[in-house]
């Protein structure tokens, strides 16, 4: 099998959507006989590793957000697909890579996948963009390039019930799949937790970093030597620092880390905090729950994260989340059997055994549809 996956956000931008796509390419090219992979970049050119050939398809830079959208000639990916005799295309990312492979798959008769990673809070909120009619009309573009493809898949209930809403036909061919994570690298240690509450992901509007932040200053006034950790990078990082230096000045920002420093801070953290407005799932809770740590997550309704932190805060109600910390702080020896349970559910539902497993169930199954239609005609 020789699978396309295209997308214009991969290698230089640091965001679920890249990390699950990264990842996935990882594990697909031990299963499948080729991976070839459509990107953006500064520079137009391809490179091999292996089974994996990469296109960095020329793309624009927004400075910005720290990543590139392709603005190639659209007629390029039709040539790669043909050139490299592609038996399924699976798309991440509605920028306009995505859309152009969509578009040609269909003309040459390749069957398509995608993978729903954004909602429209993201858009509204990294741009500031209060129109509230945009994010139906967001919502109704994503829908339509959905609509275009064979199968679609998303990582969460909420996801499903949000493109079911907005009206996506064939729902037998759309399926809840996991953004998935390694169990075997992403575990827990035998040495005893620091004392530290732990936030890992983009330093961005929708992520409520400020609530976090506030709610730190409440939980050390009690609680002097816990630590508070924010990992990650974002174009909000600097007015973070700022709100820190006046609210709780002991509260660490790393910046953008290393798989290595990732996979430390989760197995070391006490309590792991995903404040955000809006997830389809939220791979950190994935990471957290695999390294055997006690979640508290927002209770928004834009958020998917719901369905899997252990103990919910009311959203952006910072005294809420300090109280919900505390507890955990107090409780240990609950905080310690729900983390137990965390790492046996990630163990039986989310390990990427099983969900590369469903997916190239999937491929199969697209790449039958696709060729029994064919002979029917």
């Amino acid at each position: 099998m020789r699978i396309a996956i295209v997308s214009d956000v991969i290698y230089e931008y640091i965001s679920g959507l890249a990390v699950f796509t990264k990842r996935l390419i990882e594990e697909l090219k031990n299963h499948v006989e080729k991976v070839i992979v459509l990107t953006s970049g500064r520079k137009q050119s391809y490179i091999e590793r292996g089974n994996v050939k990469i296109y960095y398809l020329k793309g624009l830079r927004l400075k910005k957000f720290d990543f590139s959208v392709g603005i190639h000639p659209l007629l390029s990916i039709k040539k790669i697909f043909r050139e490299e005799k592609t038996d399924i295309v699976h798309c991440m990312c509605p920028l306009p890579m995505g859309v152009a492979s969509v578009l040609h798959a269909k003309k040459i008769n390749i069957p398509v996948i995608f993978t729903s990673h954004i909602q429209a809070e993201n858009i509204m909120n990294n741009y500031s963009i209060k129109f509230p009619g945009l994010r139906t009309i967001l919502a109704l573009y994503g829908i339509w390039l959905y609509n275009s493809c064979d199968y679609v898949t998303c990582p969460s209930l909420y996801a499903k019930k949000e493109l079911i809403y907005y009206g996506i036909k064939n729902t037998g061919r759309l399926s809840i799949i996991s953004n998935g994570i390694n169990a075997e690298r992403f575990k827990p240690v035998a040495y005893e937790s620091r004392k530290m509450i732990l936030f890992v992901g983009r330093i961005m509007p929708e992520k409520c970093i400020d609530i976090l932040i506030r709610a730190s200053a409440i939980v050390n006034k009690y609680y002097p030597d816990y630590q508070f950790v924010i990992a990650g990078c974002g174009y909000e990082l600097e007015d973070m620092k700022i709100l820190a230096s006046q609210v709780n000045p002991r509260v660490i920002f790393t910046g953008r880390i290393t798989e290595k420093q990732l996979l430390e801070l989760f197995q070391t953290c006490e309590i792991f905090v995903l404040p955000s407005e809006s997830e389809l799932q939220g791979i950190c809770l994935l990471e957290a729950m695999a390294c055997e740590k006690p979640t508290i997550a927002s209770d928004s309704t834009r958020s998917a994260a719901r369905e899997l932190a252990n103990i919910l805060f009311k959203h952006r109600n910072y005294h809420d989340l300090a109280l919900k910390i505390i507890y955990l702080i107090e409780n240990k020896d609950i905080a310690r059997k729900i983390a137990k349970k965390n790492r046996e559910l990630i163990v039986r539902e989310h390990d990427y055994s099983r969900i590369i497993s469903k997916y190239i169930d999937l491929y199969k199954q697209a790449i039958k549809m696709k060729n029994q239609g064919n002979n029917n005609k």
